[in-house]
């Protein structure tokens, strides 16, 4: 009984540890994951300078959760796209978000970026004679 105790225990640290990367091997492709990255960088700056409201949401999971001061919660991507359907109307809109520094931390992956935004009123232009 000992014995076969012993066994299983020393074939599953076997197993264990043959399941394992070798120390300092990465898991993550960090080359994929940053042209990934950029890829998306550049797909939402294409979608915000052209206005494209479908693709702009792309940008947003779709069971996004929005919580802004003094707002209720909002669910989802359609108060987006309602959102920027009306702001369209009356301002132009400039947005631009770029990852500074993107690691690779065991199996995750962890980005910081830099966002900046620009809501200017449209003026209404008036002839006057």
């Amino acid at each position: 009984m000992k014995k076969s105790i012993v066994i299983s225990g020393v074939s599953l640290l076997l197993c264990f540890c043959g399941c394992l990367k070798p120390a300092g091997e990465p898991a993550i492709d960090a080359k994929a994951v940053e042209a990934e990255l950029r890829k998306f960088e550049s797909n939402h700056k294409m979608a915000t300078d052209s206005k494209d409201i479908e693709n702009i949401l792309l940008s947003y999971a779709e069971d996004a959760i929005t919580i802004m001061p003094g707002e209720p919660v909002m669910y989802g991507r359609e108060w987006i796209r309602n959102f920027l359907e009306e702001l369209y109307k009356t301002h132009e809109l400039y947005n631009n978000f770029e990852f500074v520094d993107i690691r690779i931390i065991a199996d995750r992956v962890a980005a910081s970026y830099r966002f900046e935004e620009q809501i200017i009123p449209k003026v209404e232009r008036v002839c006057v004679f």
